[in-house]
């Protein structure tokens, strides 16, 4: 039986994954994309709105850390923001249409994310101290 502290691990990583990414991609965009050479979009409010929203995933995670039986509809939330953004970017990488493969990267890492928020979701009525 995976416990309490198993899942308040996996989402405290899923919430510092998630911060990372959105001030990382809000602030320093220029330097993340030229560490890949991916080239700048017309607007940096397109990159930023997606921060944004990353950033705020994150803090969501945070909150199913600090009371995660209270926020267990976050978690059902969660599996579809992840669902979303792992298909989105599988299949335009399959495409060939992706900027850059670390954007297939971050969807591969997100299938993880859903493995272990679906296991949750399947043990949060039993899961122990």
């Amino acid at each position: 039986m995976r416990t309490l502290k198993f899942y308040k691990t996996v989402f405290l990583i899923a919430a510092a994954y998630d911060l990372i990414l959105g001030v990382s991609f809000f602030l320093l965009y220029p330097n993340v994309y030229a560490m890949f050479n991916i080239p700048l979009p017309e607007t940096e409010a397109y990159l930023q709105l997606n921060a944004a929203f990353v950033f705020a995933q994150g803090i969501l995670y945070w909150f199913v850390y600090r009371n995660i039986k209270r926020n267990v509809d976050i978690v059902k939330v969660a599996v579809a923001y992840k669902l979303a953004y792992a298909w989105v970017a599988l299949y335009n990488w399959g495409i060939g249409e992706l900027p850059h493969v670390v954007f297939a990267v971050f969807g591969l890492i997100d299938i993880a994310f859903i493995a272990l928020f679906l296991l949750f979701l399947t043990d949060y009525r039993k899961v122990t101290e």
